[in-house]
């Protein structure tokens, strides 16, 4: 979590030496901010070193308690200040808030020139401590290694050894059995220390337990292993909100998946992780662990709110079973806590939420998507903001927001929102997720009202969620480097919509939703698919890049269907109402050269006619509403087939595919 800090408090220096950035005056602070950026960028390439060279947890743990204690303490003051600047009244006060701040950056150099220091002082005596054992024990050491040699049982050893680094997807248990003093432990210790082995997993464990032992001490001992996990897992968070300030990631998901640190519990149509879990067990031991490092805090009704444990909290978890009446205590004596937290989930529903939130005035992250209250007025005045998931009514202003990253609105109303002008200058955006009936405003009216001479174009969006809009061909021009794209509410403006997204090369994820909704006049929500002309689809309406198409009431014909087969990366298909006509037939020239998993809905064509060679690598056909025909054997035929699955279709149907998989 010392590293996360570290780019944490990086990434807003970082911000604040872009070219266009406006929030300080430049010419006051910028030689300050470079100076403070270059300390930090230093303590964390120490700390990257040290955490490679070392493998004793508690010296790491030692470590990286002292640097995220100064880091977060300086992130705190950095952008407390950087508040007062941004909600400064007047120049007097901003002139005294900037002020403040250039004040504030001399504190923070001064305390990292200090914790630099005491850490190299640290390192040296423990390296230096470690050359002088090293050389006291060098021979000792050699002899060791020397009657370890397994006499006659390389075999063996080869043996397990190629079973434990094997990949599987199972826990793999092996055991070592025979007569005493055969070597039984030698071996085992052997295999233990081989560097392949720690080549292949990042934590190991020797435990040694007699015919009577104690179970529960035997756990504790497994649980002080465990204790390392948390800070294996905390190196994620940050990771999820921005990119490592030199371009790295942090940690690959599959990587803790293949350690059976994390278990997959559902997986995307192209077979990626979609939600993971940990067990209670090791949940509960990280949720401890985060506690008393003060990273993360779960806070629920078996914990005492008003105890020591809860002040100075980085993150906040709020579950559903909260007492909301030991929250008020926190509010009123927990001053410590509201000031500093810099994450805040809330899972319950309480109605004095909207009360609560403003207390946390330097929050990063605020997730209250469950919570259906309109935090649009909250949401203005959280000027550190990187990630926001909430419910509106009324539409937020966005100017102070400097350096929101991820935006989750849904709009809880039936009235139309439009988003304000500003969203146009937000540069820092990737991630955009409007709900329905919440609309992006014209681009080329936030155009003229900038300062800016240059276009105004989100380079680093790369999620967009759009409800249809009549300036879209407009905004998909200027979100060029767009990566996943759903766009909602399409109906006649469809083929102007279709010519734009060509132009997206980088686009790999598309949903097309047309369908609508309106209240009747009893007042019942309805919602419908629009009855679409018949599309006359080209092969230049999609972008090569694309690898996952979802299509719900586009009414495509079947005889266009076969432009999809010319997209040379598509893996994914999914349609719902998205396909129309009585002839489903593809010649055998049509090839889906890397289609995987195919899902159809209510698409139930008269005639269906396909051949396996049309799908050579489909692993997954999902079906569901077809009431006629039978499948094709042809795709009995598909050596790659995993899965058929049926879902509210005909008796034909079924047997179709009982006799495909009998055969």
């Amino acid at each position: 979590m010392a590293y996360a800090a570290l780019s944490s408090l990086m990434h807003t220096l970082e911000q604040l030496l872009q070219p266009n950035q406006c929030l300080v005056c430049r010419n006051c602070t910028e030689q300050r901010v470079t100076s403070a950026y270059q300390s930090l960028l230093a303590l964390q390439v120490f700390l990257e070193d040290t955490i490679k060279e070392t493998n004793d947890v508690e010296t790491l743990k030692a470590l990286e308690k002292r640097i995220k204690r100064v880091v977060y303490r300086a992130e705190d003051r950095v952008d407390s200040s950087l508040r007062d600047i941004i909600l400064a009244g007047g120049m007097k006060n901003y002139e005294r808030a900037c002020k403040s701040f250039y004040e504030e950056l001399l504190e923070v150099e001064k305390e990292v020139y200090l914790l630099s220091k005491e850490l190299m002082l640290i390192e040296f005596n423990k390296h230096g401590s470690k050359s002088a054992e090293l050389a006291r024990t060098s021979s000792l050491g050699k002899r060791i290694v020397k009657e370890n040699i397994v006499v006659g049982m390389k075999d063996d050893f080869n043996t397990i050894l190629d079973r434990l680094i094997a990949q599987t997807d199972e826990l793999t248990v092996l055991s070592i059995v025979g007569m005493g003093s055969m070597g039984k432990s030698t071996l085992a210790r052997k295999i233990y220390e081989d560097s392949t082995i720690h080549n292949r997993f990042d934590k190991h464990a020797w435990l040694t337990i007699s015919e009577e032992f104690n179970e529960r001490h035997v756990l504790l001992e497994l649980a002080l292993f465990y204790t390392s996990l948390v800070h294996f897992l905390g190196w994620i968070h940050y990771a999820l909100i921005h990119v490592h300030p030199r371009g790295r990631t942090c940690i690959n998901l599959d990587e803790l998946i293949d350690r059976n640190l994390i278990l997959t519990s559902r997986r995307r149509a192209n077979g990626r992780v979609r939600t993971c879990k940990i067990h209670d067990l090791l949940r509960q031991l990280c949720i401890r662990e985060a506690q008393i490092e003060n990273s993360v805090h779960v806070l629920n009704a078996n914990y005492c709110i008003s105890s020591e444990g809860i002040h100075y909290q980085q993150r906040l978890t709020l579950p559903v079973n909260i007492n909301w009446y030991e929250f008020d205590y926190l509010l009123e004596h927990g001053s410590g806590t509201t000031s500093t937290t810099s994450s805040l989930v809330v899972m319950s529903n309480p109605s004095e939420t909207c009360v609560y939130i403003p207390h946390f005035n330097l929050l990063n992250v605020l997730d209250v998507s469950s919570i259906y209250q309109d935090f649009s007025r909250v949401i203005s005045e959280l000027v550190h903001l990187r990630y926001v998931a909430a419910n509106i009514e009324e539409v937020p202003s966005l100017a102070k927001l400097w350096n929101l990253q991820t935006i989750i609105l849904h709009n809880s109303t039936t009235r139309d929102l439009h988003l304000p002008q500003e969203i146009w200058t937000m540069s820092e955006i990737r991630h955009l997720k409007i709900g329905w009936k919440i609309h992006m405003p014209n681009p080329l009216e936030s155009e003229s009202r900038s300062i800016e001479e240059q276009p105004l174009i989100l380079n680093n969006l790369q999620t967009l969620d759009l409800f249809s809009s009549p300036f879209v061909e407009e905004i998909l021009r200027r979100t060029p480097n767009l990566n996943k794209l759903k766009i909602r509410g399409v109906s006649s403006e469809l083929s102007d919509f279709m010519i734009r997204i060509f132009l997206l090369e980088c686009l790999e994820t598309l949903h097309i939703y047309a369908s609508g909704s309106h209240v009747n006049d009893k007042g019942k929500f309805i919602l419908y698919y629009f009855s679409l002309a018949p599309i006359d689809l080209q092969r230049k309406f999609f972008p090569r890049n694309l690898k996952q198409l979802r299509l719900e009431g586009t009414n495509i014909s079947w005889e266009e269907m076969v432009v999809l087969a010319n997209l040379p990366n598509l893996e994914v298909l999914k349609a719902h109402f998205g396909f129309y006509g009585t002839d489903w037939i593809l010649n055998e020239d049509v090839v889906f050269q890397k289609l995987k998993y195919l899902r159809l809905e209510y698409e139930c064509p008269e005639r269906w006619e396909i051949a396996s060679d049309n799908f050579p690598m489909l692993e997954q056909l999902v079906l569901q509403g077809f009431t006629k025909l039978e499948i094709p054997t042809g795709i009995g035929d598909i050596s790659t087939l995993k899965l058929i699955q049926l879902k509210y279709c005909g008796s034909s149907i079924e047997t179709s595919a009982m006799k495909i998989q009998q055969e």
